[in-house]
């Protein structure tokens, strides 16, 4: 091969790969490096010390409380938090941060990222249409997407779940703000109370 032969064949690779795959291939390097962010004792460290923040504090770990691997340090914000502020403007402000997360994942699995996996693998493309397709699941389909968010799950999911469904956009706001909402005021009132 010729000197600078090889660096063409991975641009054009990655250059035709990129169209096709572009979103599967920034999840996973999204992943890699979060992984390797998150993991850390520093970041845990600092998502823990937004407390000192307050309610501010709380609309920035309601933005960790979305995502896989950040939601227990989040979580644990989100305890440590309750134990000195109301629980209720914890909740309202907190939720506000989860909302803006959830709107980056629902813009970006709604729009592109189902159709590459649905590309990607013939079960996954299966497992998309028997959603869409069913109606007993588009009927509890919410509502397990907002268990999803109330819960410390990630919240990828549920939004992966509503967007496979093409869930109205208002819909979602509301959906995202209420569930995520009500997960953060349990654990503050938990916390508060012991």
């Amino acid at each position: 091969m010729k000197k600078g032969g090889f660096i063409k064949f991975i641009r054009s690779f990655i250059g035709e790969y990129e169209w096709k795959r572009r979103n599967t291939i920034l999840i996973i390097l999204s992943l890699i490096i979060s992984y390797a962010i998150l993991t850390s004792q520093y970041t845990h460290n600092l998502i823990l010390s937004l407390g000192d923040y307050g309610y501010l504090g709380s609309f920035i770990i309601g933005l960790f409380y979305t995502y896989s691997l950040t939601t227990i340090p989040a979580t644990a914000g989100f305890f440590l938090l309750g134990e000195s502020l109301s629980p209720l403007l914890l909740a309202l402000f907190g939720a506000l941060g989860s909302l803006l997360g959830d709107y980056i994942i629902y813009r970006f699995v709604k729009d592109n990222f189902t159709k590459e996996m649905e590309e990607f693998s013939p079960g996954v493309r299966k497992i998309i249409k028997g959603i869409k397709n069913s109606r007993h699941l588009r009927k509890f389909m919410p509502l397990i997407a907002g268990f999803i968010f109330a819960s410390p799950l990630p919240d990828e999911l549920g939004a992966a779940l509503l967007g496979i469904m093409k869930f109205q956009f208002k819909k979602f706001l509301l959906y995202s703000y209420f569930f995520n909402f009500l997960g953060i005021l349990i654990i503050a009132t938990v916390a508060k109370l012991l």
